[in-house]
């Protein structure tokens, strides 16, 4: 064995194998990346079809119903009378289809207009109106600017005034509240403090420890009180107010304590009775003052806060009239910028859009209108007219029976999937087998059963189509191969079937945007043959939409 491992052969054949095998397990260890099919939004032609394949067989009498019922309105042939393919034979009352037509050509007027309107952009009188709306919104954001100027110019004169007086009567409230401390200290420290009070000691004590109390409280705010000025905001000068009240309070309470004692000081110790009536008078003056100062400092207090929220709601509202007056001014801006423009290629493509859609909303109308008239799908020999003017007919019921030019005729199965798209008079084009694909052979749908056959338990509509011309070539037992016409659109947008998805009752497309997936909701209209649909409405041309999505690991 180990002479095996140093032959030079060995590891000649060992090495490319061992390296093409780690090549392949990193392959497939290696993620896949998402793989994505797309497909351009085409603009072109689609045409629906149904195939069918059958028998010639020799031609019979053909029986012709309306494909709805309704009272008889006109008969156009006798019977025995020869008629050309395409003659009107028949028609029902349709007042209602015809109404519905009416509506129908009003919509497709309306939305041609409206087409038309953003094609031609704006007037010059609809500029000049739009110019005009512009300078009265500059005029209205002047008049705003103005008046919030103003506003705010009467709000601060207001305050300073306010602010003034709270300032001066806090000013005289301390001087009262010095000139009523002074006076209680002078009576307090006088010859005859021992006898003041009389015997009830009390009240002078207290007298004395609330003089303490107040002499701090005027200290405080004298010192805080000289730091402000109209500079300082409502609120710090309501606070200082405050401050100042509280003060006041405390003097007169000192006042209040002083009277009491002096009302049960009596004579004694070379205390008068008029040295006693003399400080009671002076502690009432004082009193009184007091009293004054209070009073107007809280008027002060109370008139400057009651302004500040007056003048503040006059100032918010012009301010809300001046941002509003901003907000017109841009906006009747950016609507004259918008009429100038032009219309935008998305503006044009959604009104071509509805034009389309009212465009394919008078095409059905037509074709439901259609419907209440009977026409001979070949040229013919009328017979059996079964019904008279007026009376009911119904769709089961044949009106007339009609005996072919041509003697021959093609029956056909279709299954239920396609009959709703095939009726009486739609062109047919046939090949046949015994003379290959390369000859071609014009027809049209004669006849289409009402009633239905099974096979295989699937239920399928017989079919008859003739020949539009009489064709000696052909002979009964042939193989006919029959491609019905039976719809077709022109100058439109398609794109894959498969690319369109049904999520929420809502058929959408996925695009690819700076390399993401994003869906967009779009309007599907004729689903055409090899796998195509039209579409109405969502995308342009030249856009890219996903047909295929297979995920990596």
């Amino acid at each position: 064995m180990k002479k095996l491992f140093k032959r030079k052969a060995f590891w000649l054949t060992a090495v490319p194998i061992i390296v093409i095998l780690a090549i392949v397990a990193l392959q497939a260890n290696k993620p896949q990346e998402e793989e994505l099919i797309t497909a351009p939004v085409q603009r072109g032609s689609l045409s629906q079809t149904v195939t069918a394949t059958g028998k010639i067989e020799s031609a019979s009498e053909t029986n012709l119903n309306f494909s709805v019922s309704g009272k008889l309105w006109q008969l156009t042939v006798t019977e025995g009378e020869r008629v050309q393919g395409g003659q009107l034979l028949a028609q029902l009352d349709s007042a209602q289809p015809i109404s519905q037509v009416a509506a129908a050509n009003a919509k497709v007027a309306e939305a041609q207009a409206d087409l038309n309107k953003v094609l031609a952009g704006a007037s010059h009188e609809d500029l000049e109106v739009s110019r005009q709306s512009v300078s009265a919104a500059q005029a209205a954001l002047e008049a705003a600017k103005t008046a919030w100027l103003n506003a705010v110019a009467s709000q601060n004169q207001a305050l300073i005034n306010l602010k003034n007086d709270v300032l001066d009567n806090g000013a005289d409230a301390i001087f009262s509240v010095k000139e009523a401390l002074h006076k209680v200290d002078y009576i307090l420290s006088s010859a005859y403090a021992d006898y003041l009070g009389g015997t009830n000691r009390n009240s002078y004590y207290q007298t004395e420890s609330q003089y303490t109390a107040t002499e701090t409280l005027l200290n405080q705010a004298d010192d805080d009180f000289d730091l402000y000025s109209i500079e300082n905001t409502v609120a710090d000068l309501s606070a200082v107010a405050v401050q100042i009240l509280s003060t006041l309070n405390s003097t007169a309470g000192l006042l209040d304590n002083a009277y009491e004692m002096m009302l049960k000081s009596v004579p004694a110790g070379g205390l008068t009775q008029a040295q006693i009536d003399t400080y009671k008078s002076s502690l009432e003056t004082e009193q009184a003052s007091l009293a004054t100062k209070i009073s107007a400092l809280q008027s002060a207090k109370s008139d400057l806060e009651a302004e500040t929220l007056s003048d503040q709601a006059g100032v918010d509202e012009a301010q809300a009239k001046l941002d509003q007056a901003a907000e017109d001014l841009s906006l009747k801006q950016a609507q004259l910028a918008l009429k100038g423009a032009g219309p935008r290629d998305f503006e044009i493509e959604l009104y071509q859009a509805r034009l389309k859609a009212a465009q394919a909303n008078l095409q059905a109308a037509l074709a439901d209108l259609e419907n209440y008239r009977l026409r001979a799908p070949i040229a013919g020999l009328v017979t059996n007219i079964n019904y008279e003017i007026g009376e009911f007919v119904s769709s089961a019921q044949p009106l007339f029976s009609l005996i072919g030019e041509s003697n021959l005729e093609i029956n056909v199965d279709v299954p239920e999937s396609d009959i709703s798209k095939i009726k009486v008079g739609d062109q047919a084009e046939i090949t046949l087998d015994a003379f290959g694909d390369d000859n071609m052979f014009q027809g049209h749908i004669a006849f289409v059963d009402p009633a239905e056959t099974i096979i295989n338990d699937v239920v399928y509509y017989q079919v008859k189509v003739t020949f539009d011309q009489k064709e000696e070539q052909v002979k009964s037992g042939m193989t006919a191969n029959v491609t019905v016409l039976t719809d077709s659109r022109t100058d439109v947008l398609y794109v894959p079937a498969r690319a369109v998805i049904v999520k929420d009752n809502q058929r959408l497309v996925r695009i690819l945007e700076n390399g993401q997936q994003t869906e967009k909701p779009v309007v599907t209209g004729l689903r055409g043959d090899d796998g195509l649909i039209e579409i109405l409405d969502g995308l342009k041309e030249g856009e890219n939409v996903i047909t295929y999505i297979k995920n990596g690991k």
